[in-house]
């Protein structure tokens, strides 16, 4: 039973990191454009700043109305599902 943990932890840490990766340099077109949709619906939005982790995504926008908006994206679990984003 011993025998089996070790390959098993090991496996299971290459999987989260390549998981991980994928999150964060993986391509976010579809991320980005909901984003940009949530930031400023109906106006111009420029993208300023992009924070990517393993685990969420943070968009800054400048906006024609508001000023700066922040918008989060994460992962409906932890390293996988799909994004969903919020408003800050």
């Amino acid at each position: 039973m011993q025998a089996a943990i070790r390959p098993t932890v090991t496996v299971l840490l290459i999987i989260l990191s390549v998981l991980g990766l994928i999150n964060v340099y993986g391509d976010n077109t579809d991320v980005l454009a909901e984003a940009h949709a949530l930031a400023c619906p109906g106006c111009e939005a420029t993208l300023r700043q992009v924070e990517r982790t393993p685990i969420s995504q943070t968009f800054h926008f400048m906006t024609d109305k508001s000023g700066m908006a922040i918008v989060k994206c994460s992962r409906s679990a932890i390293f996988l599902g799909a994004y969903s984003c919020e408003k800050r």
